[in-house]
């Protein structure tokens, strides 16, 4: 069920009318019932996996909290993370890890005895698996109270706008929000709507149309040339971040709608004037929980600056492992760890850079550094990857563009214009957000009506629909 279908809006619209008309005791119970249903929706048999980990969590989290013995909670605490990896490890790993298994041994002259499976990887698997080691890992801390209601806490790791693509939420932001009785509230459900509809047109406007370019220039990247690679590859940057970040707004508007809040999962992150600015603001639930639970235990930035580029590097991998299990993630997630250690380097080297004018220039090639590392996360093989890097550098002859273009985009000048004007658009209200949101929250509720109405029919008239719609991020 995607947020985008007419399915989810039926199924959203009946959720608010029975949340709010049932007794307070029940609700959780229904949210719970709800999410379990829009889960089950895409892949039903996985619900008992999501199951057997909420319970065995439910209880070691207790038992943690009421063990006195560091050496027995330690213990408790493995098994805990280790059972939530375990299934991340069978499901998005196993196979990457025996493909390459096969290929060492095949280079001995030895066959591997060990299967390959033909599964199916959970929807959100890795979302929902790092939002329950949190748990775990902040009651080991102190930090957060052992939930001792079963479902309350099930909710916890399902409530359903970000069960699949996060928000990676923490107990301590949204735990305590279970246990309160929330009433309609206009104030959160005019932010909820406005979330939404803008989530829906950085979807369906903007990314469903460049993912038409991009699919089609990353398919067959030998039937391209430079001038095309690197329109394929920006129109990447943008569909990625308006498909991730347009999910976000609609899983924290339909959250607020019900009287929740969720943590802010982007930031204008392409208005960013260096790579560490650019993971300050994009997909920061996972940003922090990297930092919060991998980083700052190996010992952070507080050593000296080997130990900081170490840190860093590990993060960054093990980042791009989480995104998918493939080389060109793991090298995608590397580099940016390579990009951020020097960049920091840098900085220490010649702080005056950090106070140095030129915000624009540095904001274009942070773009352009980011956009190039997209290639490695975009790319279907390692092979793709280094034959379009190889060639964005050859070929600029106009007369071949306009022939490729022609031949392959026949017909789609329209949504071309339509794609880079969205751009345009989209990069002029992040440019002067601040400005426009005052502006639209000082208006009156008729020019509040007519800017929601206007967005509306944009996304009716202009909206690019297809049979496969799925958001980017619902594979990890």
């Amino acid at each position: 069920m995607l947020f985008t279908s007419i399915d989810f809006l039926v199924f959203f619209v009946v959720v608010i009318l029975v949340y709010f008309y049932l007794p307070f005791t029940f609700r959780n119970f229904f949210l719970l019932s709800g999410s379990c249903f829009f889960y089950m929706f895409f892949k039903p048999e996985y619900i008992l996996i999501l199951a057997a980990t909420i319970i065995l969590d439910f209880f070691l989290a207790k038992k943690i909290e009421q063990t006195s013995s560091r050496h027995k909670k330690n213990l408790l605490l493995i098994v805990s993370i280790f059972s939530n990896l375990s299934v991340l490890l069978i499901f998005k790993y196993y196979n990457f890890i025996n493909e390459n298994f096969t290929f060492i041994l095949s280079n001995f002259g030895f066959n591997n005895p060990l299967p390959f499976l033909k599964i199916a990887l959970p929807i959100g698997l890795s979302f929902h698996t790092f939002q329950a080691i949190s748990y775990i890992i902040e009651v080991s801390r102190k930090n957060q109270i052992a939930e001792r209601n079963l479902i309350t806490y099930a909710l916890y790791v399902m409530f359903f706008p970000q069960l699949v693509a996060g928000p990676i939420e923490r107990p301590q932001n949204i735990l305590y929000q279970f246990k309160e009785e929330h009433r309609p509230n206009i104030l959160l459900i005019k932010r909820g709507i406005m979330l939404i509809i803008w989530g829906l047109f950085k979807k369906i406007v903007i990314a469903d149309r460049l993912a038409f370019f991009v699919d089609k220039i990353y398919d067959y990247p030998d039937h391209f040339h430079a001038p095309l690679i690197i329109t394929g590859t920006l129109f990447f940057s943008i569909q990625i971040y308006c498909d991730f970040s347009g999910y976000s707004d609609i899983a924290i508007g339909t959250a607020s709608i019900l009287g929740f809040r969720l943590v802010r999962n982007f930031d204008r992150p392409y208005l960013s004037m260096s790579v560490i600015d650019f993971w300050r603001k994009w997909h920061i639930s996972l940003s922090t929980w990297f930092r919060d639970y991998v980083y700052i235990p190996l010992g952070g930035g507080k050593k000296n600056r080997y130990v900081t580029s170490r840190n860093t590097l590990v993060v960054f991998t093990l980042s791009g492992l989480w995104h998918g299990a493939s080389w060109n993630f793991i090298i995608w997630g590397t580099l940016h760890g390579i990009i951020v250690s020097i960049n920091h380097l840098i900085n220490g080297a010649f702080p005056a850079i950090r106070t140095m004018k030129f915000q624009y220039l540095k904001i274009c090639i942070t773009f352009c550094i980011t956009s190039f590392c997209w290639i490695f996360f975009r790319s279907a093989t390692l092979k793709d990857s280094i034959y379009i890097i190889s060639n964005i550098f050859r070929n600029w002859r106009l007369e071949h563009t306009i022939m490729e273009f022609q031949t392959e985009f026949k017909g789609m000048n329209k949504h071309f214009l339509i794609a880079v004007f969205s751009i345009c658009l989209l990069f002029i209200f992040e440019l002067n957000q601040t400005k426009i949101l005052t502006l639209f929250n000082q208006s009156s509720v008729i020019i509040k009506f007519f800017c929601c109405y206007l967005i509306i029919i944009s996304i009716v008239i202009f909206g690019f629909y297809k049979s496969d719609n799925s958001f980017i991020y619902f594979q990890f």
